[in-house]
C-alpha cells in the first residue's frame, strides 16, 4: 500500500508539474513564415506532449482505482474480524451467565 502511496504521488507530481509547463511549450510555437516541415515538428511535439499528459493522469487514475481497491479490502477484512470477536464475546457471555 505504501509503494502505491508513493507512485500516485510521483506520478501526479510529475503530471501537475508537466501541465504548469504547458505555457512554455506553447511559447515554442513557430511563426506562421516557417517553413511547413518546423511547423510538423511543432505539431508532433505538441501532440506528443499532450499524450504524454493524458498517459500520465490515465496511470495516475489507474493507480487511485487500486489504493481505493486495497482500502476497502482491509476495511472489509477489519469489518469481518471485528464482528467475528463480537460474536464471540457475545457467546462467551452467554456462557458466563448460565454458570
Amino acid at each position: 500500500m505504501r509503494a502505491l502511496k508513493i507512485a500516485i504521488t510521483a506520478t501526479l507530481s510529475v503530471g501537475l508539474f508537466l501541465l504548469m509547463a504547458m505555457p512554455w511549450v506553447l511559447t515554442l510555437k513557430p511563426d506562421a513564415g516557417v517553413p511547413a516541415k518546423e511547423r510538423a515538428t511543432f505539431a508532433l511535439m505538441l501532440t506528443s506532449y499532450a499524450g504524454l499528459l493524458l498517459v500520465i493522469f490515465f496511470v495516475v487514475i489507474v493507480l487511485a482505482w487500486r489504493i481505493i481497491v486495497k482500502q476497502r479490502e482491509e476495511f472489509r477484512e477489519a469489518s469481518l474480524r471485528n464482528l467475528q470477536e463480537l460474536i464471540d464475546g457475545t457467546l462467551s457471555d452467554h456462557g458466563r451467565q448460565k454458570s
